[in-house]
């Protein structure tokens, strides 16, 4: 079991590629998802990273419009889990449904599958993918900015825990040979 402060920590993960790989489309994570204390839920930010062969982050330019970005994000308040049943294309669908809420117990594993936005994103041999798990947004915008962001959400002082057993995250490979 991995573990993070709701407000301030993260964890994160790394793939390096050994060979020229393209990700391209909707990637899932799915995740077995605790939280701690009195809290009934949570809310969980991911985000895609590129890293170059020496190990510094490629930013991609206006990616959210704004500001310099990563590969691609995602998002889920852990009560509104609850799964549509006719999603649309290879997207996670939700049904946001306040009927269909499943507020969190503390100290019990749910299940959570978190849609992350699609990407094209060419990575070379020696380039990494960073995987970013953590209870606060990745941007930082100021008062100016008339983007809508969640900051931390409604995660307290509290601990996410992800049980790595169980947990995984599926990527979009395409298949085919690419150069370096």
């Amino acid at each position: 079991m991995a573990q993070y402060h709701a407000q301030s920590g993260s964890l994160t993960y790394t793939i390096k590629f050994t060979k020229p790989t393209e990700v391209t489309g909707s990637s899932k994570l799915h995740l077995i998802f605790a939280v701690a204390g009195e809290a009934t839920d949570a809310d969980i930010f991911v985000t895609l990273q590129k890293q170059d062969a020496e190990g510094k982050t490629v930013l991609f330019p206006y990616h959210t419009f704004i500001n310099e970005g990563h590969v691609a994000w995602g998002w889920l308040r852990a009560s509104r889990r609850a799964l549509d049943e006719r999603p649309f294309g290879d997207e996670i669908a939700h049904t946001h449904r306040a009927k269909d809420a499943q507020p969190l117990v503390a100290n019990n594993a749910v299940e959570l599958d978190i849609n992350i936005q699609p990407t094209a994103t060419h990575f070379r041999k020696g380039e990494s993918l960073v995987l970013v798990i953590q209870g606060r947004d990745f941007g930082e915008f100021g008062p100016q900015s008339h983007v809508p962001r969640a900051g931390t959400g409604l995660n307290g002082a509290t601990t996410h825990s992800i049980h790595l057993e169980g947990s995984y995250l599926e990527l979009p490979i395409i298949s085919h040979h690419l150069t370096s």
